[in-house]
């Protein structure tokens, strides 16, 4: 999977490897001897990012849900945490050096090249790998997850936010009338 900077043409990285479940996330780039260049990380969701115990430096870009880039820290060096991007929906760590060498800044668009929902980390755990959604955010009826999905104190789809089981206040209301 290739990484494209859709806003200045140029290629971020030719091989992504993406970490979307929660142990490969809390992991990322600890443990390795040394990041190839050409080789990225897609970490989501993600907010902030760590870089205690590495053993190099690292650019990182957070991206919202569309690709656009809101934040960009260039050779991040080991042992620093970023500031949290609130609206980023994940990270793209990188290579020392790439973000000067394809000129990425705030506002560019990229392409990571991978599925939507995998690219925001609702489905698949591991590069190469995809598994059915647990939600269609289309239409939750589709998925026959209706049992799942009682379960949960909220509606997985951002736009809606529709409660999935009566709040406390309408069970309240109910006990009442």
């Amino acid at each position: 999977m290739t990484v494209r900077n859709l806003t200045r043409a140029a290629d971020v990285a030719s091989r992504l490897d993406v970490a979307v479940r929660t142990l490969d996330r809390m992991r990322g780039l600890l443990g390795r001897a040394a990041f190839e260049p050409g080789a990225g990380l897609w970490i989501a969701p993600c907010t902030s990012i760590h870089t205690l115990g590495m053993r190099f430096a690292i650019d990182a870009v957070f991206l919202d849900g569309k690709g656009s880039v809101l934040r960009s820290y260039h050779d991040l060096a080991p042992g620093r945490v970023t500031r949290i991007v609130w609206k980023a929906a994940g990270v793209l760590e990188l290579p020392a050096g790439t973000l000067r060498a394809t000129g990425t800044e705030v506002g560019d668009r990229l392409d990571l090249g991978i599925e939507p929902r995998l690219a925001l980390g609702l489905s698949g755990p591991r590069t190469g790998e995809h598994r059915a959604p647990l939600v269609d955010s289309q239409d939750p009826a589709r998925t026959g997850t209706r049992e799942a999905l009682k379960l949960l104190p909220f509606s997985l789809d951002q736009r809606a936010r529709i409660p999935v089981y009566p709040s406390r206040f309408e069970r309240i209301g109910r006990l009442a009338r």
